[in-house]
């Protein structure tokens, strides 16, 4: 099993082979990319506001897909999919799966 350390440190390797036009995370946002990885800091328990700030990030950048994993930023996921016009999963239909975490 990989430390948490070593996962961070595969994201921006596994960002550029998947073509990734962001990254998304739920780390504070006041941390100025601790591990290189320009990651869009975002609070995944306000899914819209999480999507916004995603959208925003992502502004002109052509966005063919999103994957999420996890219950909270699958929501957040589908609110930014909807917003970039990708196709995804409705809010609805994810919104429940976050909200069993709680």
């Amino acid at each position: 099993m990989a430390s948490i350390g070593a996962k961070r440190a595969a994201r921006p390797a596994c960002a550029r082979h998947l073509q990734a036009a962001g990254l998304v995370t739920d780390r504070c946002h006041r941390l100025e990319d601790p591990w290189g990885d320009q990651a869009i800091a975002v609070h995944f328990e306000t899914p819209e506001v999480a999507a916004y700030t995603v959208m925003e990030a992502l502004r002109g950048q052509d966005v063919s897909g999103i994957l999420a994993l996890g219950d909270r930023p699958a929501a957040a996921a589908a609110y930014a999919a909807r917003g970039l016009g990708v196709r995804y999963n409705h809010p609805a239909a994810v919104e429940p799966a976050g909200a069993s975490c709680a």
